[in-house]
């Protein structure tokens, strides 16, 4: 086993066992109860663990905003107000598959906004950053070719038009610098579709630059459902390689129902000759668990591979994610 595999299991399991031995160590001066629920047996380490995880979670949340709010300030020369959209997501997340490796993985992703500035800035960093995987990776967000990145960006609005532009570096010895451009204009194509055109271009020192276009249209079928088709093509200079797809994604209007979408693709590309490479199935089951910061997922997907002679290679995703940011009034 190695070492980057040990050092995940570790996280993992800190992360499930925390609350319980946090909550056998803590004071019980630092576990408050509301007081409709005071029937509670205040010996549960239970409820003590989760009482303490949340007063940590608002720590943690409170000290990132002040930071944000800081740095905001220092570099806008002004005090910095109103509500800042800095935030951490950690999580964790395990994949089951019929062929192929069960994977185990933990990330964290962030951003600090700093919306007083001139130009609008965002300090961020993602350790599940995936611009030079493969494209049927990307919609699927089963990404193989991770890495840590770390940068700063900014956003603009122009009507119906939006720009996005990063600079950063991704943490490898030595440091690998990279430059990310998107575009996005979405208009109304007539009452019922609407269409989106999204251009990306990225470029990284070690593997030279890559660029996707995607053109979407979607429309509401119901009050209930949407319906979103999507193309989409990717090519990476560095394996002179086309990748193209087409997309169906049903989509769910309704907040409280927790089944987001279900896709069928199609996806291929011109190496070793323009051909399909496989086709797949996924839907996407999301429910926050408590309150609004610890949200479940649950992704189930079937692939049906040409290099397995297109058999189904039926695949389970979970995953636990945690947000630390400022809750919404």
């Amino acid at each position: 086993m190695s070492p980057k595999t040990i050092i995940k299991k570790v996280i993992i399991t800190s992360l499930i066992t925390l609350p319980v031995y946090t909550a056998a160590q803590a004071p019980a001066s630092q576990v408050v109860f509301k007081q409709d629920q005071q029937d509670v047996d205040e010996d549960s380490l239970v409820v003590r663990g989760v009482r303490w995880t949340e007063s940590k979670r608002d720590s943690i949340s409170a000290s990132w905003l002040s930071t944000a709010h800081s740095i905001d300030s220092w570099m806008s020369g002004n005090e910095s107000r109103g509500r800042n959209k800095s935030r951490i997501n950690v999580g964790v997340k395990q994949e089951f598959r019929k062929y192929g490796n069960n994977e185990s993985d933990f990330y964290i992703r962030g951003k600090i906004d700093v919306p007083n500035t001139k130009r609008k800035l965002k300090i961020f960093f993602d350790s599940e950053t995936n611009d030079q995987d493969s494209l049927e990776n990307k919609k699927l967000d089963t990404a193989e070719d991770t890495y840590t990145t770390a940068g700063v960006g900014r956003t603009k609005q122009v009507k119906n038009f939006s720009f996005s532009n990063e600079i950063g570096a991704k943490f490898r010895v030595p440091l690998d610098p990279f430059y990310r451009f998107k575009a996005e204009y979405d208009y109304a194509i007539n009452d019922n579709w609407k269409g989106d055109i999204e251009q990306k271009v990225w470029y990284y020192h070690e593997k030279g630059w890559g660029e996707s276009t995607e053109f979407s249209f979607s429309r509401e079928l119901s009050e209930q459902y949407g319906l979103r088709v999507s193309t989409e093509a990717q090519f990476q200079n560095r394996y002179k390689e086309f990748e193209f797809g087409q997309f169906f994604t049903l989509y769910q209007n309704i907040a409280d129902n927790y089944w987001n979408s279900f896709t069928f693709g199609v996806v291929g590309s011109n190496q070793p000759n323009p051909r399909v490479n496989n086709y797949f199935l996924s839907a996407s089951y999301k429910k926050p668990v408590y309150e609004d910061w610890v949200v479940v997922s649950v992704n189930p997907r079937l692939r049906f591979p040409r290099e397995d002679n297109w058999k189904p290679n039926p695949e389970l995703e979970f995953r636990l994610d945690v947000y630390f940011q400022e809750d919404a009034q």
